[in-house]
């Protein structure tokens, strides 16, 4: 097998020996990172977050070429520019840190309690970067769990005539240990954060009738960056996840 890159304090593609800088970072919410060599022209061109689904630095390099420009807001202005390298000097290097956190969905679930295990078989309904999943709640061990078609079950167990608290804290407990949520609770109150950026649609009290489901924060995705040249000139793009 070979290996088309090595990474270290610069990524090496090996094919080529063209060397690029980097900054070795890592972090574990994602199992990847992407780059990619960018050819310009005069024309726009979006640069691609690759695989990675939450990113929080964009690092562009520039390689070879003319003077490359960069808008951060889908084209609608340019206000950074990447020098040329020269024979003497390497072109220029900008780092964009995105505020991920202001990027997802946030929602604040009001608990009720169970009465004489009324909460037994119901489901709340939330939205994943997948789609729907229905955070439900187990009775003691024998409540029926929901029937699925194309949605993800989350079990939460209680215990009977739980009050709205300990239900709170059950849910919480629960949707933390998924890995697309976090969540915490005070009192009768969960706080559901999406793991992951982009636009959702809003949670449900689904089956439960609870009546206070508020969305804190709407979910976003994240900025689209553009980039041309004034000749033909080439941009590393390295995009490190949350």
């Amino acid at each position: 097998m070979s290996i088309r890159y090595r990474y270290s304090s610069v990524l090496t593609d090996t094919s080529t020996s063209n060397r690029y800088k980097t900054n070795p970072i890592w972090t574990s919410s994602e199992d990847t990172f992407a780059f990619e060599s960018v050819d310009l022209d005069t024309s726009e061109t979006v640069l691609s977050y690759g695989s990675v689904s939450s990113p929080k630095l964009l690092r562009l390099s520039h390689i070879s070429g003319g003077l490359v420009e960069v808008s951060p807001d889908n084209g609608a202005t340019y206000p950074f520019s990447l020098a040329r390298p020269d024979t003497t000097v390497d072109g220029d290097t900008m780092t964009v840190r995105i505020n991920v956190e202001s990027l997802r969905e946030t929602t604040d679930v009001t608990c009720e309690a169970d009465v004489s295990g009324s909460l037994g078989g119901d489901y709340i309904q939330l939205y994943d970067r997948n789609g729907i999943v229905w955070a439900w709640f187990d009775v003691d061990n024998g409540s029926t769990a929901p029937t699925v078609t194309t949605e993800r079950l989350i079990e939460v167990d209680i215990a009977q005539n739980a009050t709205a608290s300990e239900v709170a804290t059950a849910l919480a407990a629960a949707l933390e240990a998924d890995e697309e949520f976090s969540a915490t609770a005070a009192s009768a109150v969960v706080t559901i954060v999406d793991q992951h950026i982009g636009t959702r649609t809003d949670a449900t009290a689904g089956t439960t009738g609870w009546t206070t489901i508020s969305i804190t924060q709407q979910g976003a995705a994240a900025p689209i960056f553009k980039a041309k040249s004034e000749n033909e000139s080439v941009l590393s793009v390295m995009v490190v996840p949350n």
